[in-house]
């Protein structure tokens, strides 16, 4: 009888605690920190990102927005507000024995979503991040931040398509362009060499080979437990 008392009491001051917490939250959803074995990282997880930096090459002007493995300025402070609210890293400038491809999808009225695959020596990592923003508007708050572990199969498949696509020699733009829609980017970084492809709305309009890749990334992550 007193175990069951003491057990009540404390059940009792762990949900006033509870309830004095969500009060001064209002409210904002309150997200638990993922434990290690739940949210595995790398490396490239232990980059702190910089404000201050854009996430892609710059082009040399706002009007030269064909040039190859670069992004005009006005797009790439678009794309770096939202990745920095991710707490990404920037992937051109790394100096790592690492390889890792993000794929990021800005539709203009959707969730900014991000998914990464990360090979760290013998480790593989798919990250996958949402925020409560709009991709063409507000990059908002970073909502979701789920990691899982693949196997090193996963990794060759992934490079086994990403080589059918011919992925590092598509040119950086190209496609078509319109309004609203959505825009998706890939990048890579593989043995100190970095590539970024950006298209418009391909699922829709093209190329859909190039679509098929980044949604690879969504197959890869929910097979995963």
């Amino acid at each position: 009888m007193y175990v069951d008392r003491k057990r009540m009491i404390s059940k009792l001051i762990w949900a006033l605690i509870t309830a004095y917490g969500v009060s001064q939250l209002g409210c904002k959803t309150v997200t638990p920190v993922a434990t290690e074995s739940d949210n595995p990282a790398s490396r490239i997880d232990l980059l702190i990102p910089d404000s201050s930096v854009m996430y892609f090459p710059m082009a040399s002007s706002d009007i030269a927005r064909d040039e190859n493995g670069k992004i005009n300025a006005f797009s790439n402070q678009w794309y770096s507000k939202h990745l920095y609210t991710m707490h990404e890293p920037v992937l051109y400038t790394l100096v790592d024995s690492l390889g890792t491809y993000r794929f990021t999808h800005w539709g203009t009225w959707s969730r900014p979503y991000m998914m990464r695959v990360t090979l760290d020596d013998s480790l593989v990592v798919i990250t996958k991040k949402v925020t409560n923003g709009l991709g063409g508007y507000n990059e908002g708050q970073l909502t979701y931040n789920i990691s899982k572990h693949l196997k090193l199969s996963d990794w060759t498949e992934l490079k086994s398509k990403l080589n059918k696509l011919a992925y590092w020699d598509m040119q950086t733009h190209g496609g078509t362009l319109g309004n609203d829609g959505s825009r998706w980017i890939l990048e890579g970084y593989n043995n100190g060499q970095y590539h970024v492809v950006t298209r418009w709305t391909p699922d829709h309009y093209g190329p859909k080979d190039f679509a098929k890749v980044c949604t690879y990334f969504e197959s890869l992550f929910e097979q995963q437990p």
